[in-house]
């Protein structure tokens, strides 16, 4: 049995990439170039003398993003570009039959596809430290960025290869998920700075406040970013086992979610009470991670007759509620169960009493959860109904659900710019304004309960609406298959058991 070290230095994933990515003639010019620009910039700002960039820190931080945009952005880029010619030329599913483990060919094509990335990040290092030296950021916490910048590359690594391996033609969309890498890169760094600003200690600097107690700065960021490598991680190693697997099963769906709560919560606890962002964005986040693992953990109207004949193989009505071929009405209502709670602890526990009075959030939290019940009871639904069309006909369902009400109410209120109330009431419709409109004290110039009420009525009707149908739809499914055999050939009855008794 091989140890764990041996999945990477014994990867052959890795030694191919390292053979074909590392070849001299190929390597030595790109890093030639990197030298250079790094000798160019460390030159820079050593020629300005004291007090200059190299010594207020500037310097240093050319040097970090120029090893940022070679190992996050382009390193995510190359594991795109190797998973696709792999589904491409179909490696992939070569590998997919072949003995080696799913994991250690993700594993392969997570570290072994940008290793020429990783040689050309190491360039920059030398020039990184004598510039942390110079300056007041020092060796020690130089090593802190260091880390964590290998880690933010790592969360994008893991993210590109997800959506290549769930991606149909993921050279084709190479470039789109090269610009949504580049915006999330920047916005992240400005997630981190604001975070460090609001959650930072006054008393204590570089550290970050989680459930009141004060972390580092960098073990604040591994607690997050490494929470969120691990289950980016293990939603590709399930996809590179079989390309039709769902992304994540129904426990680790639920992980996933009460992880993704407890790090929110944990973030905002020890803010001021009363700052009126807290719950919405909570709420938001919640709605929005719930509605992500809905989709992932339904499965379709084939998975879902095979999961009923292999239970009645055994003797079972249905497959076990979480094996991935069940339906996904059981995980919903753990996935609804998190975002009411997580939406009210930090209603209740954080933000405390807001102007709109003890029920100013009650309705917010109930359209949010509402939301994700019906988002995946009407997703399991059409896709049991109308099979091979059910997700493209779901689509059209919440563009008249979500969208819809949004253009309505923007040619309403070029309209009708008096009428605040009706607007508002058509905007409320759709969850992506509801939330915030059914917030009591956050509607001027409209009628509140009107508004609140016109948010909350569709999802709790489309919520009871599609659990009352997709039950009905379950049991008729049942019954059609446990009146055929496992061949799917008419059940055959011997008289004898027909005959009175």
């Amino acid at each position: 049995m091989k140890s764990l070290l041996d999945v990477f230095l014994d990867n052959p994933i890795i030694i191919k990439h390292v053979r074909s990515r590392l070849r001299p003639s190929q390597f030595l010019p790109t890093a030639f170039v990197v030298f250079c620009f790094c000798v160019a910039i460390l030159w820079t700002g050593v020629s300005l003398g004291a007090g200059s960039a190299l010594a207020s820190g500037f310097t240093l931080s050319l040097l970090l993003g120029l090893g940022s945009l070679i190992l996050a952005l382009g390193g995510a880029s190359q594991v795109t570009t190797s998973v696709g010619q792999a589904k491409e030329s179909g490696i992939l599913d070569f590998h997919r039959v072949s003995p080696l483990p799913a994991s250690t060919v993700a594993i392969g094509f997570f570290l072994g596809a940008p290793i020429r990335e990783y040689a050309l990040f190491a360039i920059t290092i030398p020039f990184a430290l004598y510039a942390a030296a110079s300056s007041s950021t020092g060796l020690v916490e130089y090593g802190s960025i260091l880390a964590s910048q290998l880690l933010s590359s790592w969360v994008l690594h893991a993210l590109s290869l997800l959506v290549a391996l769930i991606s149909k033609r993921p050279r084709a969309t190479g470039q789109g998920i090269l610009v949504l890498l580049v915006i999330g890169f920047f916005s992240t760094r400005g997630l981190f700075g604001w975070a460090t600003s609001v959650l930072g200690s006054t008393d204590e600097p570089g550290k970050l406040n989680f459930f009141g107690f004060f972390l580092p700065w960098i073990a604040f960021l591994a607690l997050y970013e490494g929470t969120a490598l691990f289950f980016l991680l293990i939603a590709s190693t399930r996809k590179m086992r079989a390309e039709r697997a769902h992304a994540y099963s129904k426990p680790l769906a639920l992980g996933f979610m009460g992880s993704a709560v407890t790090l929110a919560l944990g973030a905002f606890w020890s803010l001021p009470t009363g700052n009126g962002y807290v719950v919405p964005s909570c709420i938001y986040l919640f709605t929005i991670v719930g509605l992500i693992l809905a989709t992932t953990v339904t499965p379709d109207l084939g998975e879902y007759l095979k999961g009923i004949r292999r239970a009645l193989r055994s003797d079972h009505r249905r497959a076990p509620i979480f094996s991935d071929a069940a339906s996904n009405q059981f995980v919903m209502y753990g996935l609804a169960g998190l975002t009411a709670m997580g939406s009210t602890i930090a209603w209740e526990a954080i933000e405390g009493m807001p102007e709109g009075g003890r029920y100013a959030y009650s309705q917010a939290v109930a359209l949010g959860t509402f939301v994700v019940a019906y988002y995946g009871f009407g997703l399991q639904y059409f896709l049991l109904r109308f099979g091979k069309r059910g997700a493209s006909y779901f689509g059209l369902f919440l563009f008249l659900v979500w969208l819809l009400p949004l253009m309505v109410a923007l040619a309403a209120g070029i309209s009708m710019s008096s009428a605040s109330t009706t607007i508002q009431s058509i905007l409320a419709v759709s969850p992506l304004a509801g939330i915030m409109l059914s917030i009591t004290g956050g509607i001027e110039g409209a009628s509140v309960d009107s508004v609140r009420f016109a948010a909350v009525l569709p999802a709790v009707s489309l919520a009871f609406l599609f659990h009352f149908m997709l039950t009905a739809l379950q049991r008729k499914l049942d019954r059609e298959i446990r009146s055929l055999d496992v061949t799917g050939k008419p059940k055959f009855i011997p008289l004898a058991e027909l005959a009175p008794r």
